[in-house]
């Protein structure tokens, strides 16, 4: 059982994902870097800034709106207005989910990006997972 003295000193759910949010973001755009600088070696002149650019943005976007989303719905508030919120936020995560499948609509029919440099960049996140799951705080 928690002590009330445990409840004032445990952080909100709010601040930790925020902590940990950031040790992500930090992580995925190192690696987003050392990427290009691999494909910019291997593969140079070939034009895959912006496929990297969009993968990357799409993939921050993604765990940024995911996370923000899951810290709302695991709020712990039963009131009646928190229905009327919830049916809010479901109709917030469908326009949010149309917006990354419009970001790839853009990446390959309007810009025709390369496909692998956009899947290079949206795995770059991948590293930043692990590494906060297993090493963060």
């Amino acid at each position: 059982a928690l002590k009330k003295r445990d409840l004032m000193t445990t952080p909100p759910l709010e601040t930790l994902s925020q902590k940990k949010l950031k040790q992500i973001i930090a992580i995925t755009l190192i690696m987003g870097a050392l990427m290009l600088m691999i494909m910019g070696r291997f593969y140079p002149g070939e034009g895959h800034l912006p496929g990297m650019i969009l993968g990357l943005v799409l993939a921050l976007a993604n765990i940024i709106f995911l996370t923000k989303t899951v810290v709302k719905i695991l709020k712990q508030d039963y009131t009646p207005r928190a229905k009327l919120a919830g049916v809010k936020l479901v109709g917030l995560f469908v326009l949010k989910m149309a917006f990354m499948a419009g970001l790839v609509y853009f990446a390959f029919w309007v810009i025709r990006v390369d496909v692998l440099a956009f899947v290079l960049g949206y795995m770059s996140i991948v590293p930043g997972l692990l590494f906060q799951q297993f090493f963060g705080s």
